[in-house]
């Protein structure tokens, strides 16, 4: 199991590019999510944190804020489930 944020992100990454999704890295504003992926016309943001490590207070408020919008936004903490939101 990965102890670092790092290693979760480009096994991600890597796995969605090659499943046809585009991604960028998405942190404009602080607390905003670190990765931004579309497909098909669905936009999917993620947060990645090592495993078991939380969402610090305003990225939490931000999450909410963004879900609240209707907004497809997630915390990711291992390579399994970034995949599977993404079906790759």
């Amino acid at each position: 199991m990965a102890k670092r944020e790092s290693p979760i992100e480009r096994a991600v990454v890597k796995a969605a590019r090659a499943a046809g999704w585009v991604e960028r890295k998405f942190e404009i504003l602080p607390d905003d999510p670190d990765r931004m992926f579309w497909k098909d016309g669905r936009i999917v943001f993620m947060e990645f944190k090592a495993p078991g490590k939380p969402l610090r207070a305003g990225q939490a408020r931000r999450r909410k804020e963004m879900k609240a919008a209707g907004l497809e936004v997630y915390l990711v903490d291992c390579v399994e489930f970034g995949k599977g939101l993404l079906q790759c």
